[in-house]
């Protein structure tokens, strides 16, 4: 951790480690570990320590590097590893609300995320089963499902999913019963 291109979430703890790999097989005694976040780079001072951990306070796009020392100075830095940290994606299912009693039926929902939405899967299970799954672009906010799409039983539990990709890769889900 971090890996290029990952993301990670707004003030949680993450930790980057590396294996020190010295031309002459001699243990790291020092390392240095470059952060940049918005146009702010702070260089971090290791002992020993293959591993050194953070926690973003803000959102946006990363860049960390690290380099070590052993018997000889301080190595070259490594290449950049770029990362995103953002908020995890805020939904709410606001339909159905109660009980189903006729189809069609509509799931409307509402999405908020800084890093834009990047795709949504609606899941509906019926009893713990899953009977129904859409997978749709970002724009959407509601769909009406009629009985072509899915008929539930009479007086079957559902459980209506909505798991939501932001921009940022983040994931989150919610659900209703």
């Amino acid at each position: 951790i971090p890996t290029q291109n990952g993301a990670y979430v707004v003030n949680q703890p993450m930790t980057v480690a590396w294996k020190p790999n010295h031309p002459d097989g001699s243990a790291q005694s020092a390392a240095q570990v470059e952060v940049t976040a918005s146009d702010v780079t702070v260089i971090e001072e290791q002992t020993t320590n293959t591993s050194y951990q953070r926690t973003p306070k803000s959102c946006g796009s990363y860049r960390i590097r690290v380099r070590t020392k052993a018997s000889t100075p301080l190595g070259r830095m490594v290449e950049h590893v770029t990362f995103t940290v953002a908020k995890y994606p805020n939904i709410s299912i606001n339909k159905p609300s109660g009980t189903i009693t006729a189809t069609p039926f509509t799931v409307a929902w509402t999405v908020a995320d800084d890093t834009g939405v990047s795709s949504q899967t609606l899941i509906i299970q019926s009893d713990g089963v899953e009977k129904y799954r859409k997978t749709m672009d970002g724009s959407t906010r509601s769909l009406s499902i009629g009985a072509s799409q899915y008929l539930p039983n009479n007086n079957s539990t559902l459980t209506i999913t909505l798991v939501v990709r932001g921009g940022s890769g983040l994931e989150s889900s919610t659900s209703v019963v």
